[in-house]
């Protein structure tokens, strides 16, 4: 399974550099650098975002299954359908999220789901 266990070092990388490319930009940016868990895709169903981007080191490419931390840092397996449930608003909600971005090859399934929820 492909899966990068490094997630924290990572986010760190990230981080410095988001902050090094808006630096010089004149405009007020909120981003919420996460690896995915429950929590942040619960967080994704409630409140929204402008934009998500989903890496492939949270892929298992083998199975078309996105993967999840567990509350003890167990890694899970989403598969499409599962991730649909998870994030499907309450009835009469939308899911307030404008773009989603991919950069995971061979993730049409995890796309369809959001095309499937309104983005």
């Amino acid at each position: 399974m492909p899966c990068e266990l490094s997630g924290i070092k990572n986010l760190e990388v990230k981080k410095k550099s988001l902050f090094m490319f808006t630096k010089g930009i004149d405009a007020s940016f909120k981003i919420k650098l996460e690896i995915l868990n429950l929590k942040l895709l619960n967080f994704l169903k409630e409140q929204g975002a402008n934009t998500v981007l989903f890496e492939s080191s949270i892929y298992d490419l083998e199975n078309n299954d996105l993967i999840i931390e567990g509350e003890f840092g167990e890694l899970i397996k989403l598969c499409p359908s599962r991730l649909k449930d998870i994030l499907k608003p309450d009835v009469g909600k939308e899911l307030n999220v404008r773009m989603v971005i991919l950069a995971i090859p061979n993730g049409e399934s995890i796309g369809k789901v959001f095309l499937e929820l309104g983005v």
